[in-house]
């Protein structure tokens, strides 16, 4: 037995002193690596664009229930939604976050300052939208900041006659939803003006906290003087939205609760024949309450 101890830690001793000797290896010096990149200049009018174009036809309106629904069927564009019915959507364009694209109302920026969360909180339904402008990557990037990874341009109805529009939906667990539209004419001046109103009672039980209901209006005017060497463009808007953020944003508190409302007011003009200068007016406030723990309120 003692044989076999002295053995054991004779080998021990010489693996240790064998495992402390660090290996010999040769130095050798290389030579310089450089990298070198060079670009080439480009104005930026010339860059490539590339737009979609999805035009509205009541056919395909009758297949969405929101401005949320629309955009998430467009390929490049993802769409966070949190509910349904248009409540609460992150928007981001080819891998960016829901910050880094931009919105557009009939051209003029309606991306909220505070945050992306509340940038698709607009006054306008997806029954009042004629067509929408997509721009991937650096096609939006001669608007400015907030395009970085693209832009969404929502051009609303034109009114070229006098026309009138409403509509009627019911369904389950107190949904409602109606809207209406009217067009007018007179001479230059033409007059649009869209409502829409939602609401839902929500789907949960009277045992516990409705936590799933939500409201919303929508109120939007486009009024624009079709002059030849000075068009006047003139669009405000009012929206308000409250719901029931059930695990919206962290499933440890699901009774969350969210109020929002803002109001929205662009003008636009243009002249000039061989230098063209297009100013622009606009004017945006949006109010927002969030509530961690409604049942406490």
């Amino acid at each position: 037995m003692y044989k076999y101890t002295l053995s054991f830690i004779f080998l021990t001793t010489f693996f240790l002193v064998q495992a402390q000797k660090a290996p010999e290896f040769a130095r050798q010096r290389l030579d310089t690596v450089t990298i070198a990149s060079f670009g080439n200049r480009v104005i930026a009018g010339k860059l490539y664009k590339k737009v979609k174009i999805i035009k509205l036809r009541p056919t395909q309106v009758a297949g969405v229930e929101s401005l949320d629904d629309l955009l998430n069927l467009i390929a490049g564009v993802d769409m966070r939604m949190r509910g349904s019915k248009g409540v609460q959507s992150d928007l981001s364009i080819r891998g960016g976050n829901f910050d880094q694209a931009l919105i557009l109302l009939n051209g003029v920026k309606v991306n909220n300052p505070q945050t992306g969360h509340h940038s698709l909180d607009l006054p306008v339904d997806v029954s009042m939208i004629d067509h929408i402008e997509i721009l991937e990557g650096t096609s939006g990037q001669h608007f400015g900041i907030n395009a970085y990874s693209g832009a969404i341009n929502i051009i609303t109805k034109k009114p070229e006659k006098e026309q009138a529009h409403s509509a009627l939906k019911i369904g389950q667990f107190g949904y409602l939803k109606t809207d209406f539209d009217l067009a007018h004419t007179l001479g230059k001046l033409s007059v649009y003006n869209g409502f829409t109103y939602q609401r839902s009672t929500g789907y949960l039980t009277k045992d516990s906290i409705n936590n799933t209901d939500f409201y919303s209006i929508k109120d939007f005017v486009h009024l624009r003087y079709n002059d030849a060497k000075h068009p006047v463009d003139l669009q405000a808007g009012y929206q308000q939205k409250d719901f029931g953020a059930n695990s919206f944003y962290t499933s440890k508190y699901p009774w969350q609760f969210e109020k929002t409302h803002g109001y929205f007011a662009g003008l636009s003009t243009r002249f000039g024949k061989k230098i063209t200068w297009q100013p622009v007016l606009f004017y945006r406030l949006h109010f927002d309450e969030f509530q961690l723990f409604r049942e406490s309120v």
